[in-house]
């Protein structure tokens, strides 16, 4: 009897640790972004997530501080790089703005050479900037931001660019700038 029992038992066990690892499987295939990093700001109030591989750098208080009204600096990239543009993905900055900047006025004073339409960005409303192309040809190599993603929010405004979209995490730019946009899907704002 005892047996008989242990038997029933183990292949119970098995089965159900065989529709765990199959049910985790499936999941990681289906929607891998449930096992992805969390990156959480505690200065800006915002998380994300993205691939173990990409790697997320939170600059200092020092560098993100020399900047006036600054509160936030993530880069892309192995080590945060406050001022270099080509050695990241891309970057997060989370500035303070005046509370009545509506957002006709804000894109006209500091994007009025680009054009932009409405997106979203996790459950927030934004705007996706691209350089106007005149503008890029004027600029020639200084202009080495593909997209900015703006979401403001006054006092606050978010503000996040791909910088180079063939830095590190895959040989193939198509497919790294089709998983920065899942990880703008996981964006929340949580103040």
């Amino acid at each position: 009897m005892k047996g008989r029992f242990q038997k029933k038992y183990s292949i119970l066990i098995i089965s159900s640790v065989t529709l765990l690892f199959g049910t985790l499987a499936f999941l990681y295939l289906t929607n891998p972004i449930l096992f992805w990093n969390k990156f959480s700001s505690g200065r800006a109030g915002f998380f994300f997530k993205h691939p173990s591989n990409w790697p997320v750098s939170q600059c200092s208080k020092s560098e993100v501080y020399q900047f006036e009204g600054r509160i936030e600096q993530i880069d892309f990239a192995d080590d945060c790089c406050p001022n270099a543009r080509n050695d990241s993905f891309g970057y997060i900055i989370v500035e303070r703005i005046n509370p009545a900047t509506t957002h006709d006025i804000y894109l006209k004073e500091n994007y009025s050479n680009w054009d932009y339409k409405m997106t979203q960005i996790g459950k927030k409303t934004a705007y996706i900037l691209t350089p106007k192309p005149k503008d890029l040809k004027e600029a020639g190599a200084f202009t080495t931001t593909t997209n900015i993603y703006l979401i403001i929010k006054p006092p606050l405004i978010y503000t996040i660019g791909v910088t180079n979209p063939n830095y590190g995490f895959k040989n193939d730019k198509n497919e790294n700038l089709f998983t920065f946009e899942k990880i703008l899907s996981t964006f929340e704002i949580t103040n």
